[in-house]
């Protein structure tokens, strides 16, 4: 319910990153891209700096994501591997490219989109486990600015939020009162600022949720 790095890695290592990715293409698509851990993550990123980034402790790897600002990271990794060369903001924001290009860690809005569909219809693992899934997404607890600021208060929204340098998504299912649900996948990149993209997404939400609980198509039909 609270967005936690080290929490999804404790599943993972649980259930194993083979299991995670052989599910998420079999109910989301092949346009997966492979799925790591979220520490493999951050070692992914800085790796292509320095290989000493391979031998970054979690409290290392978690004290570079506290750190908001490119500056900070970059001065805290330099420290972190030993390095005599300080690491630039440029090279660290080459790093986060090189990375995005590379298709790890992520997929398609249609794929995902369809995942959430086959979540909803419970068609997940099985009826049970989704709905247990379900169940917590309904009570995610972050992202309150992101699609659930765009939606009215009795309308329900099971989700999930996700931010990464100039990255940010909130991929859900929305709940209009008596109408079929609406999967809602938004993901934002390159952004002016978090607060605009958060804004960004609360008017797609509530343009969205105004169209479709209202029966209306989207985009209109051309003029006869």
């Amino acid at each position: 319910q609270h967005s936690d790095n080290l929490a999804t890695d404790l599943l993972i290592k649980r259930v194993g990153i083979v299991k995670v990715n052989r599910a998420a293409r079999r109910y989301g698509g092949e346009g997966f891209g492979e799925l790591t851990s979220m520490i493999d993550v951050r070692r992914a990123i800085y790796r292509r700096l320095d290989a000493r980034a391979d031998r970054l402790s979690a409290r290392q790897v978690a004290g570079l994501r506290r750190a908001r600002a490119l500056a900070a990271r970059a001065k805290l990794f330099s420290k972190a591997i030993g390095s005599q060369q300080p690491i630039s903001v440029h090279e660290l924001e080459v790093a986060y490219d090189d990375y995005y290009a590379s298709g790890l860690n992520s997929a398609a809005m249609a794929d995902v989109g369809h995942m959430l569909a086959e979540l909803e219809r419970r068609a997940v693992v099985d009826p049970l486990a989704s709905q247990h899934m379900l169940d917590i997404m309904l009570r995610c607890k972050t992202g309150k600015r992101r699609l659930r600021a765009g939606l009215p208060a009795e309308v329900m929204l099971a989700h999930k939020t996700g931010t990464q340098h100039r990255r940010m998504c909130d991929l859900g299912i929305v709940y209009p009162v008596q109408r079929r649900a609406i999967v809602l996948a938004v993901c934002l990149k390159d952004y002016g600022s978090s607060r605009q993209a958060e804004a960004l997404m609360a008017r797609l939400a509530a343009k969205t949720h105004a169209l479709m609980a209202e029966g209306q198509v989207w985009p209109p039909p051309p003029p006869k």
